[in-house]
């Protein structure tokens, strides 16, 4: 709009010099048609008194004064030309919305991972995990009724350490898989949370043996904080076992975790 006012404003501006013009030529032409009709009166007046030498002189006259008239002419109808030309505002551009590249990562490999810190509560077990978080390849939220992007799968692998419920420290290395539902923002007035569970199985641990399978549900909320991806806070229920020979004594309680996405 800005442009089509100031180029409005320029074509007024072009309007104005023009008829300015174009009343100056028109001025000159008309002095230059009397001063015309006056030499013709003397011409004839020369003539008839056969005055060879004035009749040259005043001829001579006429001939320049009507060139000079035919240049005045061809002017006029040059700035009438300009006066009249329309201006033809530009065409109003397409404003499109600019749409954020999808980003591949540090790398460029576009494989997403999840770094989590958690706590487990009464036993005093912290433990850490990295997740390779994965697509729903299989089509299952599709066939369920749910979006393309409402299921998610992880394959982690963890490091515990901390009290059985035994009070005996224990550490374990457990291999993790879950699963992860979606909800959507909608429902929780634009608020990113989803429901994760799943099985996990301590591959070594205290006296370098390995423990039985445990699992954990967990709700989290997520958002993008700046860090590269989604930061996300959780709360739920954890067991991990490992390291025990005559029962598979658990690290266990409700946990809390911390952690952020990664996209390499």
């Amino acid at each position: 709009m800005k442009k089509i006012i100031a180029l409005l404003t320029v074509f007024a501006f072009v309007l104005v010099l023009a008829a300015g013009v174009y009343a100056s030529t028109q001025t000159e032409l008309n002095a230059a048609k009397s001063q015309l009709s006056a030499i013709d009166a003397k011409l004839v007046k020369a003539k008839k008194a056969r005055k060879t030498a004035e009749v040259k002189k005043l001829t001579a006259q006429k001939q320049g004064l009507l060139s000079n008239m035919a240049a005045l002419k061809a002017q006029l109808a040059a700035e009438t030309a300009v006066a009249v030309t329309p201006v033809t505002p530009p065409p109003t551009p397409v404003v499109r919305p600019v749409q954020a590249p999808v980003s591949a990562g540090i790398f460029g490999w576009g494989i997403n991972t999840g770094l989590t810190l958690g706590y487990v509560a009464g036993n005093s077990v912290m433990d850490v995990r990295a997740d390779l978080i994965m697509g729903d390849g299989l089509g299952i939220g599709p066939m369920l009724g749910m979006s393309q992007n409402a299921i998610n799968w992880k394959l982690g692998l963890g490091y515990c350490q901390g009290n059985d419920i035994t009070g005996t420290a224990r550490k374990a290395v457990p291999v993790y898989f879950d699963g992860i539902l979606n909800i959507s923002p909608d429902i929780l007035g634009g608020i990113q949370s989803y429901l994760g569970g799943g099985v996990n199985y301590a591959v070594t641990g205290s006296g370098q043996t390995g423990g039985s399978y445990g699992g954990q549900v967990y709700y989290g909320i997520q958002g993008d904080i700046g860090l590269g991806g989604n930061t996300y806070v959780e709360v739920g229920y954890s067991i991990v076992r490992s390291g025990a020979t005559s029962a598979p004594y658990s690290m266990k309680g409700a946990e809390v975790n911390i952690g952020t996405q990664l996209m390499w």
